[in-house]
């Protein structure tokens, strides 16, 4: 005899396994879906940290020029001084020297200048040595929020922690999975079976079957296989917890030390605005006034110039500080800040 047969089989998993399945997967997926979001962040942080730093080095190399051109200017005078017997020889000299200086800061700033463009297009993935342009001027603004609303906003918004928070939903419904592995599955079948006799025994002989079939696919090695599985998927659960909270202590930690230096930076700047810049500036006219009538000599004019000019130095490096800081607490948040 022979014959052909049509099945068709399948086997249903023990109630609960296929949502838990469901769960596990769709919790990984909204893990990797905040694993990209961290990426994300990442390199805008990145591109704004830059950012920030091409401004500081754009406005210092503008001091630096402006610096360099007035102690050119005053090396003219001292020189135009001494040639007429009312100056000192040591001050051109000096004046010289400083003008050399300058020249040479100038030529480190340029070099970094140039490296934080190339780290700029490499994060817009374009050509390292494309042209960006000028950084338009940037204005100080505060962060209003307190470190235990900050330390909040990144417990609930940092991807790195909500992607860990996913990570433990799907070990649990795995664990429970492996729990379920210790209860059979069904399978279920259903066979269409078409013989046909040897026609020299019957030439129109031909039968049909149709048949149907259960089986349970029981567990009989749980000692070895199941048991096994639930004590590894247990072990599982508790390292992702163990990390969540770990996470979450470091994340605290890192708010808190760069909100430190958030109120160190704003307390500088406004420091810088308010004093420091004011009275150094006044302190520099004086000198330059007094330098011209005779009342004073170069050195202290010379004081009085270099000092501006690190303390305006100085501004800008803290202004520039602050918002890289703003930035990171950005990216640990999870949010813009303003």
């Amino acid at each position: 005899m022979s014959g052909t047969e049509y099945m068709l089989s399948q086997t249903f998993p023990f109630p609960g396994k296929l949502g838990l399945a469901k769960k596990s997967a769709r919790n990984m997926a909204q893990q990797t879906r905040e694993d990209y979001q961290a990426a994300k962040n990442f390199i805008l942080s990145e591109l704004k940290q830059n950012y920030y730093q091409l401004y500081q080095l754009q406005k210092s190399i503008e001091i630096a020029k402006k610096n360099k051109q007035l102690l050119e200017d005053f090396a003219r005078i001292a020189a135009t001084r001494y040639s007429v017997g009312e100056g000192l020889q040591q001050d051109v000299l000096k004046a010289q020297v400083e003008v050399t200086k300058m020249m040479d800061e100038l030529i480190s700033m340029e070099e970094m200048r140039r490296g934080t463009l190339a780290k700029i297009n490499v994060l817009l993935n374009r050509n390292p040595q494309d042209s960006l342009g000028e950084v338009g001027e940037i204005t100080f603004r505060k962060v209003n929020y307190s470190e235990d609303e900050l330390q909040d906003l990144a417990i609930q918004n940092n991807p790195g922690l909500k992607g860990m928070g996913f990570e433990i939903n799907a070990s649990e419904a795995e664990y429970k999975m492996a729990r379920r592995d210790y209860w059979p599955d069904l399978t279920l079948s259903l066979s269409y079976l078409r013989m046909k006799i040897d026609p020299s025994m019957d030439p129109t002989a031909e039968r049909n079957f149709v048949s149907a079939s259960a089986g349970l696919e029981l567990p009989l090695y749980f000692w070895s296989k199941q048991r096994k599985r639930v004590t590894e998927k247990n072990y599982d659960l508790k390292s992702s917890q163990q990390k969540y909270e770990g996470m979450k202590n470091d994340l605290k930690f890192m708010v808190s030390e760069q909100f430190y230096s958030l109120n160190k930076y704003q307390e500088q700047i406004e420091l810088y605005q308010t004093s420091i810049l004011p009275q150094a500036r006044s302190s520099l006219e004086s000198a330059q006034t007094g330098y011209q009538v005779g009342k004073i000599d170069f050195m202290a004019w010379l004081d009085n110039q270099m000092t501006l000019y690190n303390y305006e130095i100085g501004y800008y490096l803290a202004l520039s500080s602050y918002f890289q800081t703003v930035t990171k607490l950005e990216e640990l948040v999870g949010k813009p800040l303003f």
